[in-house]
């Protein structure tokens, strides 16, 4: 009698263990993303840090970024005169203007201004993008999705204040229990925002 009640014992021990430690699995990244949204709340950007894979999420920007500034000039350079040749002296600068866009967006603050409002930091440290974060905030509200892609991808989906469309922002297993942000999708309003 005894040895059935410690067998059953330890069966529901084991299904409660395996209920638990599953249950952690499958909230690890909201529990990542909730710790960067904690850190830069605090102003630890150390802290944030840890949980951005800084040279994915520059590639996937630049990806998107330099393409569509390229067409956008190429569009209004091409039927001017010397077209072909101005179009070669821009391009250097657009790469540099894209470059700039990226690593001022790339900080765990540009981060949290990018998903919140969908605004991309064009300038290090400018006071016009935290003025103009923070009236927007306090006028609209940002609307979040969270689910899973894959069993290693984990999609924040974050529809920006004034519906200027959705960002997706990629969360990457790094470990079993750590993710980290790989990349961002942008939408083509804030892709064609940037200016030269």
């Amino acid at each position: 009698m005894a040895l059935i009640k410690t067998r059953r014992f330890v069966s529901c021990f084991g299904v409660v263990s395996l209920f638990m430690f599953c249950s952690y699995v499958y909230l690890t990244p909201y529990l990542s993303i909730l710790g960067f949204k904690s850190a830069i709340e605090r102003k630890d950007y150390e802290g944030a840090r840890k949980y951005i894979h800084f040279n994915s999420v520059r590639r996937s920007l630049k990806s998107q970024l330099l393409p569509a500034l390229q067409q956008r000039t190429e569009r209004e350079i091409s039927e001017s005169t010397f077209g072909e040749l101005k179009l070669l002296l821009v391009k250097p600068v657009l790469k540099v203007v894209v470059d700039t866009t990226v690593d001022s967006t790339v900080t765990p603050y540009g981060l949290k201004l990018l998903l919140e409002t969908g605004r991309l930091t064009q300038r290090m440290g400018s006071d016009e993008d935290t003025t103009s974060h923070k009236k927007s905030m306090s006028s609209k509200e940002v609307k979040v999705r969270l689910f899973y892609e894959n069993f290693n991808v984990f999609v924040l989906s974050t529809l920006t204040a004034g519906n200027k469309g959705t960002i997706n922002s990629y969360w990457g297993r790094e470990s079993f229990f750590n993710w980290k942000l790989n990349a961002i999708e942008l939408p083509t309003e804030t892709i064609l925002s940037v200016r030269k």
